[in-house]
């Protein structure tokens, strides 16, 4: 596996466990009365985890390979604003930019197949377009692997303040009732989430290989941030040069 790939499986896995201690999290809040508005913020954040967990897994394996449709450029994938969730709104904020790094990811791998089929048939002008297309979307990940650094200390500080009186014997009685019931329909009720991030999250909490018994969101907040630093420097050549 090439270091780009293996980088997207960490944050995928790890994006996993920070959806699933958000569940148990949000578990542990809809069981007061006083703290339910909390519980439907932070499963919010936990869909959006689970979404930048699918995003990163979903990332094709197998290099690009030439498309002979390459007359079209590649939309950039638009940046997701996100929603009011007070404390926890620095959370999905950080969540959202690092779904974007790996919507742009994917984008360029159409990119450059679109690049390698102008190769193929010999077009310059259309393989210039693409890989300038390509150059600039590497330069936008960059930019928000820049920007997701300096959002994760006011992130995890949000994060901890309002989750700090969860103790890790609650969290492990929260998560492993998620591993047997799944996410209970009330939780969805207050919290309405996509049908994509529910599936997703059921599928998360009802795996043993997921955050079990005692899911560290802060840990794999940390690795995330740290293997996209470490990503960095391979996006510029994980695609092939202009030709």
């Amino acid at each position: 596996m090439s270091g780009l790939k293996l980088a997207e499986s960490v944050i995928a896995l790890q994006s996993s466990i920070v959806a699933v201690a958000a569940t148990a999290m949000a578990a542990s809040f809809f069981a007061g009365i006083i703290t339910a508005a909390l519980g439907a913020a932070c499963l919010v954040a936990a869909g959006i985890a689970a979404a930048v967990s699918a995003a990163a897994g979903a990332i094709a394996v197998d290099p690009p390979t030439p498309d002979p449709n390459f007359q079209r450029r590649v939309p950039f994938p638009v940046r997701e604003t996100p929603p009011a969730l007070g404390d926890f709104s620095p959370l999905a904020l950080l969540l959202l930019a690092i779904k974007y790094i790996m919507a742009l990811e994917e984008a360029k791998s159409v990119m450059e197949s679109k690049r390698l089929g102008a190769v193929q048939a010999h077009d310059p002008r259309w393989s210039a377009m693409h890989a300038q297309d390509i150059s600039e979307a590497v330069n936008q990940q960059v930019s928000a692997i820049v920007e997701v650094q300096t959002l994760e200390p006011v992130a995890v500080g949000a994060f901890l303040r309002v989750t700090g009186t969860i103790t890790p014997s609650a969290l492990t009685s929260q998560r492993q009732q998620l591993l047997i019931s799944g996410i209970p329909p009330s939780f969805l009720i207050q919290a309405p989430l996509p049908a994509d991030q529910v599936a997703a999250l059921t599928e998360l909490v009802q795996s043993s290989g997921v955050g079990y018994p005692t899911p560290d969101a802060i840990a794999a907040i940390h690795l995330v941030v740290a293997t996209l630093v470490v990503l960095g420097p391979l996006l510029r050549s994980s695609m092939g040069s202009p030709t």
